[in-house]
């Protein structure tokens, strides 16, 4: 049984509703990603949701679930990436840790 911790939007904290991420079943849930590095779980409203525990793969933080009956993974810094950092060209195919943290 997973553990449901609430979630306190921290100060400065921007977050970004994934596109073509709901939750199938009786309840829709939808999820979001902050520029801080965290995933929630959420019915309406953001503050109403909670915090989703993540995966490591070779100390990569990343978030694994079903969807649309298939299996989806995908590291956390790239959905950062993807929603929060402008691509500089489009050649562009890695995202570097500036300070060697694999959980930044």
């Amino acid at each position: 049984m997973a553990i449901k911790k609430p979630i306190k939007i921290l100060r400065g904290e921007k977050w970004q509703t994934l596109k073509g991420h709901v939750s199938g079943g009786p309840i829709a849930y939808k999820y979001a990603v902050s520029d801080y590095g965290r995933i929630i779980k959420f019915k309406n409203r953001l503050p109403d949701g909670f915090l989703l525990n993540l995966s490591r793969q070779e100390g990569f933080p990343i978030w694994r679930k079903i969807m649309n009956g298939k299996y989806y993974a995908v590291l956390l810094h790239r959905l950062v990436a993807k929603y929060f950092l402008p691509r500089p060209t489009s050649k562009q195919k890695f995202i570097i840790h500036l300070d060697y943290d694999k959980e930044n």
